[in-house]
């Protein structure tokens, strides 16, 4: 399949965006409230136009290739991005900066938008994330959830059981899901932590898009 054929088949299956304008310095609590933003909220990452993304995008059938979580630093009066990131591992970003360097790829979803599942725990879920700052990417996982696409083998990794070991190395996704369950919710039942993509995050009932994040610089550059 060319490239050209990846990009048109993921571009059938954008959905329209929503601008949330962040400002360079988004330490202002109640604005960044104002966007319905809340702490331990998800945020998906959009592919870009290189091969490594395209590729991604098209084995996982999603325009999201990565996922992270909002979480709100009171001590520095900022919004942070907490994810694990291939080659980096586990890093703590502003969320002014990580907008900065990617306008137009980060989406906020909303965690319970409608008040379905009150059991979860956003502080308990923000602490397990930042137990993964500084830890290793987890490359083990990740094949195993790259052989689940792979027939035959795909059983072998469907039938995995993940052990419960709070020292083990995680890719993106799978972060994010451990963090959640953590915090007393499921967001898709009945499949391993190890093998929960970015496209289920975007898919569970539990998230609700509400917005992609873009400079406000940028914004009255355009105006």
């Amino acid at each position: 399949m060319s490239i050209c054929t990846l990009e048109l088949s993921i571009r059938k299956r954008r959905r329209p965006v929503k601008r949330i304008l962040v400002p360079a310095h988004s330490g202002h609590a109640q604005g960044c409230w104002d966007w319905g933003m809340k702490h331990g909220d998800i945020v998906l990452y959009r592919k870009d136009n290189t091969l490594l993304d395209l590729m991604i995008a098209e084995v996982t059938r999603s325009i999201w290739i990565h996922a992270g979580m909002l979480a709100w630093n009171d001590e520095a009066r900022r919004w942070e991005i907490l994810d694990v990131q291939q080659w980096r591992g586990g890093q703590c970003t502003p969320l002014a900066e990580a907008v900065r360097r990617n306008p137009g790829h980060w989406d906020h979803f909303a965690v319970d938008w409608e008040g379905r599942w009150p059991e979860y725990n956003r502080e308990l879920a923000v602490a397990r994330m930042r137990e993964f700052v500084g830890r290793p990417y987890g490359w083990v996982a990740l094949a195993r959830d790259g052989l689940s696409h792979v027939p035959v083998l795909g059983h072998w990794a469907a039938d995995f059981k993940e052990g419960t070991k709070r020292g083990r190395r995680p890719f993106c996704s799978m972060a994010t899901t451990i963090a959640q369950a953590t915090a007393g919710i499921e967001i898709v039942h009945h499949l391993p932590h190890a093998l929960t993509e970015p496209v289920h995050v975007a898919q569970t009932v539990v998230h609700t898009y509400r917005g992609t994040f873009y400079p406000a610089s940028e914004e009255k550059a355009r105006a």
